[in-house]
């Protein structure tokens, strides 16, 4: 099962992955130029820790299927 869910997502999952490292860098480049007082500010970094965590499930989720 593992072997066929790497091979049908392989590409889908890192094409994923590419697109959120890319939104992952600029929003840290964006944050880097805001100041704190920015009403943006709050909500560019909740986004930037939702593609985190997606980052990570995606990590996680796949260590455990390279374990099985």
């Amino acid at each position: 099962f593992a072997e066929v869910s790497n091979d049908l997502f392989s590409t889908v999952i890192f094409i994923q992955y590419v697109t959120s490292s890319y939104m992952l860098c600029m929003s840290v480049y964006r944050c880097a130029q805001m100041e704190i007082t920015n009403p943006e500010y709050p909500f560019t970094v909740f986004f930037l820790m939702c593609i985190t965590t997606q980052i990570f499930y995606f990590c996680w989720y796949g260590n455990e299927v390279i374990l099985e």
